[in-house]
């Protein structure tokens, strides 16, 4: 503790033994996290200012300081996992883990998140990690976990295999909206940016044919959260609630807002947060279906 002016600097307040061992751990790493920082800060120049040179030559710098990055980043995946690998009840390896785990991976990730003890693996930043893990990885991993959800989604062969309750609490069997094409829109109460989108799917929604194309609303709030949210999403179609990420984990996404179109036989044909192309998607999905339908008839 330092004063300047009578005014506390600098204060550091250790409310635990794992923030201890972070800042322990980030001593020890000091020269890795300030080559982050420094490569970081090249690459963002080389991006935004590039020389002039050619752009080969600008391309072959760009190159070469994303792989000293990526290489500083695999040097502190290292220091992270033999943290884990030496104490696995340290809830600062678990949360160096979480921090990292875009950096570093995801089987390396997956292994060493195996190996912490499961009273560390409660925390909310372990949770985090392993709904990370869980929405990426394959069936082995899900299927390691044994719970329920894991045996349903190993199961699962589409969109229609699922039963998810409504805004109401009442059961929805998704088989009912097989045989037409879908769109889902993934959003929750908490996302600034899902709402931006509202307006734009109503008129959207209600410049389609609804007998040709299925449109479904899906909430990831948990229901009670949702029922006492004033920031509900309205869209003239059913608003289904994801709050076990069933569907999320199905479809292996991390953010919301994501917008998913499967045409009529089930197939993934739009999976994006972003709208730029997402009408182009629809037409084009509704034209196989009304060509199927037309050949049927036929």
């Amino acid at each position: 503790l330092s004063l300047a002016n009578g005014v506390a600097k600098d204060v550091r307040i250790y409310g635990s033994r794992a923030q201890t061992d972070i800042e322990k751990w980030k001593q020890e790493n000091y020269n890795f996290l300030k080559s982050v920082i420094d490569l970081r800060s090249e690459l963002g120049r080389l991006i935004k200012q590039p020389p002039k040179m050619e752009a080969g030559s600008v391309k072959a710098l760009q190159d070469s300081a994303r792989l000293r990055l990526q290489l500083t980043y695999d040097k502190i995946g290292r220091s992270v996992f033999q943290l884990v690998e030496s104490n696995p009840a340290s809830y600062a390896g678990a949360y160096l883990l979480h921090w990292y785990k875009t950096n570093v991976p995801l089987d390396s990730l997956k292994k060493y998140y195996l190996k912490l003890s499961p009273s560390v693996q409660q925390a909310e930043f372990s949770v985090s990690l392993f709904d990370y893990l869980f929405t990426l990885s394959n069936d082995e991993f899900r299927a390691g976990n044994g719970n329920k959800l894991s045996r349903d989604l190993n199961k699962a062969r589409s969109l229609y295999d699922f039963t998810i309750k409504d805004q109401n609490e009442e059961n929805i069997k998704l088989s009912q909206f097989k045989g037409k094409p879908v769109l889902l829109f993934f959003w929750a109460t908490w996302c600034s940016s899902c709402h931006q989108y509202e307006r734009y799917l109503n008129d959207l929604m209600e410049s389609l044919e609804s007998d040709s194309i299925h449109f479904i609303s899906v909430s990831l709030d948990k229901i009670d959260d949702f029922q006492k949210s004033n920031k509900k999403i309205r869209l003239p179609c059913i608003t289904l609630l994801d709050s076990e990420n069933t569907l999320r984990y199905f479809y292996r996404f991390l953010y919301v807002p994501t917008f998913i179109i499967l045409d009529h036989k089930g197939g993934i044909v739009f999976n994006n947060s972003s709208i730029s192309s997402l009408k182009d998607s629809i037409y084009q999905a509704l034209e196989r279906y009304h060509e199927d339908v037309q050949i049927k008839a036929k």
